[in-house]
């Protein structure tokens, strides 16, 4: 497929996943829920979010959790 024609596609029929929902995925119950939580915490910055993230072997920057806050991410379209 051309860059063209991936381009047009709606982003529900994009292929490329979420990250922050495949690491939601690998995450403990505990853990998941504290992310979700910081994640609807706006007084918590995208960047100190990622930062922890990235502490726990992730990779992820805080331009990925402001997309998922933004709900611009792929896991919204599902």
């Amino acid at each position: 497929m051309s860059l063209a024609e991936e381009l047009k596609k709606p982003v529900n029929q994009r292929t490329r996943i979420c990250t922050i929902a495949i690491i939601k995925s690998q995450l403990t119950k505990t853990d998941n829920e504290a992310l979700e939580i910081a994640i609807q915490d706006i007084s918590i910055p995208s960047s100190f979010i990622a930062r922890a993230l990235v502490n726990e072997g992730y990779k992820v920057n805080g331009q990925i959790v402001a997309r998922h806050r933004r709900k611009e991410c792929n896991c919204v379209a599902k």
